[in-house]
């Protein structure tokens, strides 16, 4: 037996995500809802089959198929963290869809409401996020440029790799469509990480997702230390950590009532409203900025034999996390 949590009913049937990162289909219990805790059976149930017709057959495998298609379409495949004035982090399946999303900052929780993003394609639910946070004013367009920073994170490091760099191109043509001044950074991690990563005998990107769900089980009540937690977390495969953090995103989910996110999208609106004559005046010098934006990135590139974007690192890019 396991510990899991329900995250999808389908009439008397349960779809239960456990503890060990694998989900299972079981009879629900009278009572039981989306988001409850349960105990789950882990032992496979084998059904003999006489001699049955080819029809029976056929439809007894091809309904499985589609079963196990649809679980794999709400497993967490990749991890997807963007910080452009706000910071969230969307967990996408192996379609490249959105599962869910949660808040990163304080500033983030009224426009990661996950109806807004949930079954979207990745690139589109960033760009989404990305317009909200500069229709509220959570990024200030006056500034001469500023950085977007994308961490994908998926267990094939060159899918991440590959994702990310499409994330990235769809991003960097919505910000120039609309005379956006920024840098778009992707998977930019410090040599100090290098260090951490190496320390616990991981890649860069696993350590991310085992850092989140350290802060996970810490705020869950776990006394130990980050560094006790990572090096028990170093011997979890990623698919597990990412639905751990799955599990974080489906209580947050869970836990915020109807009435909060009434609230939550109210103060959305007023965001919007009260940055919307500043930022209709600026869109109509947009085109000038972003001249200006271009001009001096040029010079800067020809002057100092750089690239431009090294302007724009953030000072976190050479800090030390603390692992206390």
């Amino acid at each position: 037996m396991k510990k899991g949590i329900i995250i999808e009913k389908r009439g008397r049937q349960k779809v239960v995500l456990a503890e060990n990162g694998r989900f299972y289909i079981r009879l629900a219990k009278p009572g039981e809802q989306v988001g409850d805790s349960v105990m789950v059976s882990t032992v496979s149930v084998k059904v003999a089959v006489a001699a049955v017709a080819l029809t029976l057959f056929s439809a007894a495998f091809y309904g499985g198929f589609y079963a196990s298609n649809e679980i794999n379409a709400h497993m967490a495949d990749t991890l997807v963290q963007v910080d452009f004035g706000s910071a969230a982090e969307f967990l996408v399946n192996g379609r490249g869809r959105v599962l869910s999303i949660a808040p990163l900052s304080e500033s983030a929780a009224m426009i990661t409401l996950e109806e807004d993003y949930r079954g979207l394609p990745i690139g589109e639910a960033v760009k989404k996020f990305i317009n909200y946070a500069l229709l509220c004013g959570l990024v200030d367009v006056e500034e001469s440029c500023n950085a977007l920073y994308i961490y994908v994170v998926n267990e094939d490091v060159a899918h991440s790799n590959s994702l990310g760099s499409s994330i990235k191109k769809e991003i960097e043509s919505y910000l120039n469509s609309n005379f956006i001044p920024a840098i778009v950074f992707c998977n930019l991690h410090s040599p100090v990480a290098s260090i951490y990563a190496s320390m616990y005998e991981c890649n860069v990107l696993k350590l991310r997702s085992m850092y989140i769900v350290s802060k996970i089980y810490q705020f869950s009540g776990d006394g130990r230390s980050t560094d006790e937690i990572l090096r028990e977390l170093r011997h979890s495969d990623l698919k597990s950590l990412l639905n751990t953090i799955r599990e974080q995103h489906i209580r947050y989910s869970q836990n915020l009532s109807l009435k909060e996110r009434e609230l939550l999208a109210q103060k959305k609106s007023l965001f919007i409203q009260l940055n919307k004559q500043k930022f209709d005046l600026l869109s109509e010098s947009a085109l000038s900025r972003y001249q200006s934006f271009l001009s001096a990135k040029a010079d800067y590139e020809r002057f100092f034999g750089s690239n431009y974007s090294e302007k724009f690192l953030s000072p976190a890019y050479l800090s030390c996390p603390s692992f206390s």
